[in-house]
């Protein structure tokens, strides 16, 4: 991941439900032992869901959605929308927000 993207990764958390995400990771981090398991994760400033079955995804921010589906669909040889989302949910390790008109919690494009 280049340098620039990572900043706007981590400019673009300043989102409020990604904050309010980021305060209350640090809230539980504060209980010490008695920290609830949360689904999010921060690792060197980068937010990440704890998605049981696929391991850590990355979490991005909403002004980033449209670039992150277009660089996937492009590297994947132009498999179309339905394509490019059936990837995005079951392949790269990306979580795009926390829900969506969709229902679907990875995808909010």
């Amino acid at each position: 991941m280049s340098d620039g993207f990572r900043e706007r990764l981590i400019d673009g958390y300043k989102e409020p439900r990604w904050e309010r995400i980021r305060a209350m990771i640090q809230s539980n981090e504060a209980l010490g032992e008695n920290a609830a398991k949360l689904p999010y994760v921060i690792i060197r400033n980068l937010l990440y869901y704890k998605d049981a079955a696929k391991g850590y995804r990355l979490c991005i921010p909403s002004d980033l959605h449209k670039e992150v589906f277009s660089l996937a669909h492009d590297s994947m040889g132009h498999p179309g929308y339905a394509g490019t989302h059936e990837k995005l949910m079951n392949g790269p390790p990306a979580h795009l927000g926390p829900s969506s008109r969709k229902g679907n919690h990875l995808l909010d494009i």
